[in-house]
């Protein structure tokens, strides 16, 4: 209830000019807000390609594994029958 009061108690003009300032502002801190955008958004994609680069190595550490214990099983059978 207190704001509206507040909106009560203003003038047109105290509120074109609380506007006005509150426009200022928010223009004021566009630049700000675009080079800190970018900033995430590179951020974002460096973690998305260290993921991607993360994933890979596991997908191959999981093909080639089998084939490791499959060379590992057929070492250990030719030991046993020399």
């Amino acid at each position: 209830m207190s704001t509206e009061v507040n909106q009560q108690e203003l003038s047109p003009e105290q509120i074109a000019e609380m506007r006005k300032r509150t426009l200022e502002f928010y223009k004021s801190r566009i630049n700000f807000l675009k080079v800190q955008c970018e900033y995430e958004k590179l951020v974002a994609d460096i973690e998305d390609h260290k993921l991607r680069a993360l994933t890979a190595q596991i997908k191959y550490a999981h093909i080639t594994a089998p084939e490791e214990e499959q060379e590992g099983e057929e070492t250990k059978e030719k030991q046993k029958t020399e």
